[in-house]
């Protein structure tokens, strides 16, 4: 019969069989073979055990086959019916002649545990493929259950140096039926000790107390003891976060952006993020220049993520003004490990210093006008009106308000009793504080006059085209802006005091340093502002310029002398040097500057007021920002200045035909004080008088003169003796003498040399 289920092995072991079956037939040996298809096997079943999804699989097991039929031409194994070999089981065979092997192979384990069975068939077939016997193979394979941890990885963080460095983890081990034990392969992750049997939760613990900040692996192994190779693992990961010391806040900034502001103690708060766990703490307090002058209390203490705050005061004891820094250093020792974080902290102290509204001052005694006595405001740089000052006088001819605070006056009284007359005499008054912040002493020179002969009215026939009037005497300085000298004359009599010669190549705009020793004399050639010695001609200093033309002019903000070039350049007088200075270059195409008498703004030609203030902070600068603005302001370049008190802007423009006044306060127009066509001068004089110019070619009187604030006329003057109104004031041809009395005039006429005029101002 055939069956096609059945599949014989062919080749070598079929040739030997029919070697077999003929050496048997001609021998006639083989007759008596009553089964043709006889063989024998060593074993007729194979049992496999297992665990599930275990490597190596089982070894394979071998059942010997022996061949005793005369008719078999083949052998083979197989399965009946039409089923098929289940794919964990593998049958192989091997041999010749009448012997052979049946192998059986496990192929896998992956499948559940339990017991599975497969039979098979080994068979013999003759020369025609016809089955002529079969015996069956039943093969048994039992899987068991492999040692399993069915709980998740384990991640565990922990904060360095915090309250908990300890942590308990739950561990389920499934290892039915068998002993086992598990281990670690990191100090920090602790497991039970010893043989465990069958299912169980274990308790593993993490200790971190031990490990420094970072990331760490470990791995917690089940082993069965009867088989190594029974394990199941399970990672474990660990971090331990640094903890973070935070300073609160920014930089600490004691007295305030303009160094003007309180130096009240600040608080430092800062924390460390260790939850509740606290650690020492220290705070130390350095400083790059000032000495010691940064304190903090308390220096120490405990630290956690809860603030922390000390209290940072400064010390300006023994300081001057300027700018200081420093650094606060936090130090957390945690476990032996440092934490360290830095607060910067700055210092701002801008100078207290008095500031006199001049510093210079002019008295006269003639036989019918006596200028003897003035009040001049004591003012702080910083604003205050309680800073405490005193006056001594080193003359004893000159009387002093002995002490007062900012805001105040200081009444000078001169008694020229016993004094040469036909002379000027100089004395110094020195201004002080018992407050040790003011950092500054200023001087102010006074100068009285004494004559016995009243004031003429003078015509210098000289071309002048630039004057200075001394703040401290009756001098009045010339030049013609052509030849190298300056000439200096009486302002009384108009007499020639004495020539400096070589003083510039082409002298232009002049003025005297605000205590009268010295003067200023623009040098527009070669760029420079020359400073001359009024008395005897000496160059002292040149300072650099950076334009041919514009305004010269001293002022003294903070109390600090300063001289202004053109170019907007600011120089310190004290030292000669230039001044940081931020936005003043803006003035450097005015053809006039004027102070107010507060030292904190310059008024340029055509009415805009620059506000002027400056600070010690950052090695010392200059700033300067425009504050208001002339209104009603038109025509030709001419001239402003300030009322005597300050509060209101005076202009001369051409083609408005009046002197208005803008208040300072208000930016708004406030006053009007007639004039006529076309306004070109604006002086005004300490005393309250004001007094305005006009380009009128036609007309007889040119110089107006009225009381500030109150409008009212002191009388008309013309520019010149010529009794014919042909002439003209040069724009901004006025000048003030500094005791207030008289008024100098620069006039060209209609024929003739131009010349200077030299006369009394109407009493105010």
């Amino acid at each position: 019969m055939k069956k096609a289920w059945f599949h014989l092995q062919r080749g070598s072991a079929w040739l030997s069989l029919l070697l077999l079956v003929c050496l048997w037939a001609c021998g006639g040996g083989g007759g008596g073979n009553s089964n043709p298809g006889g063989f024998t096997l060593t074993s007729h079943s194979a049992s496999f055990t297992a665990k599930q999804g275990g490597t190596p699989v089982p070894a394979s097991q071998v059942i010997s086959m022996h061949v005793t039929g005369t008719k078999v031409a083949y052998v083979g194994a197989g399965t009946t019916n039409g089923t098929s070999l289940p794919s964990w089981l593998g049958v192989g065979m091997t041999g010749a002649g009448a012997d052979y092997a049946v192998t059986i192979t496990v192929n896998s384990t992956q499948m559940p545990s339990g017991a599975y069975t497969a039979t098979f068939q080994v068979g013999t077939g003759d020369a025609n493929g016809n089955i002529l016997q079969t015996q069956n193979i039943t093969v048994t394979l039992t899987i068991t259950e492999s040692l399993a941890i069915t709980s998740f990885e384990i991640f565990q963080s922990f904060l360095y140096g915090g309250i908990s460095e300890t942590s308990s983890h739950s561990v389920d081990i499934h290892a039915p039926n068998r002993d086992w034990t598990v281990s670690s392969n990191a100090a920090w992750l602790q497991v039970p000790p010893g043989t465990l049997n069958g299912n169980q939760t274990i308790t593993v613990t993490v200790d971190a107390s031990s490990l420094t900040p970072g990331t760490y692996h470990a791995t917690l192994t089940a082993t069965a003891k009867l088989d190594a190779s029974d394990t199941a693992s399970l990672p474990v990961t660990v971090v331990v976060n640094a903890p973070t010391l935070t300073l609160r806040g920014t930089t600490l900034v004691f007295g305030g952006s303009d160094g003007r502001g309180a130096l009240t103690a600040q608080a430092l708060a800062f924390a460390l993020g260790s939850g509740s766990a606290s650690h020492a703490y220290t705070v130390t307090a350095q400083t790059t220049s000032g000495g010691n002058w940064l304190k903090v209390d308390p220096t120490s203490g405990l630290l956690n993520d809860s603030d922390a705050l000390v209290q940072v005061s400064v010390d300006r004891t023994g300081l001057r003004s300027g700018t200081y820094e420093g650094d606060l250093q936090v130090t957390v020792q945690v476990k032996g490990q440092t934490l360290q974080a830095t607060r910067h902290v700055v210092l701002n102290l801008d100078a207290n210093r008095l500031v006199p509204s001049t510093l210079g001052v002019a008295f006269t005694k003639l036989p019918s006008r006596s200028v003897l006595t003035r009040s001049i405001p004591i003012l702080s740089n910083l604003g205050r009106t309680n800073v405490p000052w005193t006056a001594t006088s080193d003359s004893a001819w000159l009387a002093v308000t002995p002490s007062g605070v900012t805001g105040g006056a200081l009444t000078l009284t001169a008694d020229p009793a016993g004094l040469t007359a036909e002379t000027t005499h100089f004395a110094i008054v020195t201004l002080g504080s018992g407050d040790a912040s003011v950092e500054n002493q200023p001087t102010i020179r006074v100068g009285l006059h004494i004559t016995a002969h009243d004031a003429s009215t003078v015509t210098l026939d000289y071309p002048a085209a630039h004057q200075a009037a001394s703040p401290v005497e009756p001098l009045l300085a010339l030049n013609d802006g052509a030849a190298s000298e300056v000439r200096l004359y009486n302002a009384f009599d108009g007499t020639l005091v004495r020539t400096l010669a070589n003083v510039a190549a082409t002298p232009g705009n002049m003025t005297f340093s605000e205590d009268g020793r010295v003067l200023f004399v623009h040098d527009p050639t070669n760029l420079g502002v020359v400073a001359v010695d009024p008395v005897d001609g000496t160059k002292l200093h040149t300072f650099h310029s950076s334009e041919w033309v514009y305004a010269v002019a001293v002022f003294h903000p903070a109390g600090i002398p300063m001289l202004i070039v053109p170019g907007g350049i600011a120089y310190d007088l004290t030292s000669n040097t230039m001044v940081q200075s931020q936005y003043l270059n803006l003035l450097g195409s005015s053809l006039t500057l004027k102070p107010s008498p507060d030292q904190t703004m310059l008024v340029t030609h055509w009415g805009g007021a620059m506000k002027v203030d400056w600070t010690a902070l950052n090695g010392g600068l200059l700033n300067a920002s425009w504050g208001p603005s002339a209104l009603d302001v038109s025509g030709r370049e001419g001239e402003a200045c300030f009322s005597a008190n300050g509060d209101r802007i005076y202009t001369a423009s051409g083609g408005t035909y009046d002197f208005p006044a803008t208040a300072v306060a208000t930016n708004t127009l406030i006053q009007r004080l007639p004039g006529a066509p076309y306004p070109n001068a604006m002086v005004s004089s300490w005393n309250g008088l004001v007094v305005g110019g006009i380009d009128g070619y036609y007309a007889l009187q040119d110089i107006f003169c009225y009381d500030s604030p109150s409008g009212i006329g002191r009388g008309n003057l013309s520019s010149n003796s010529s009794a014919n109104a042909y002439r003209s004031l040069r724009h901004r041809g006025l000048a003030l003498s500094a005791d207030g009395l008289r008024v100098f005039s620069l006039f060209v006429p209609s024929s003739g040399p131009a010349g200077v005029y030299l006369q009394d101002l109407p009493s105010n």
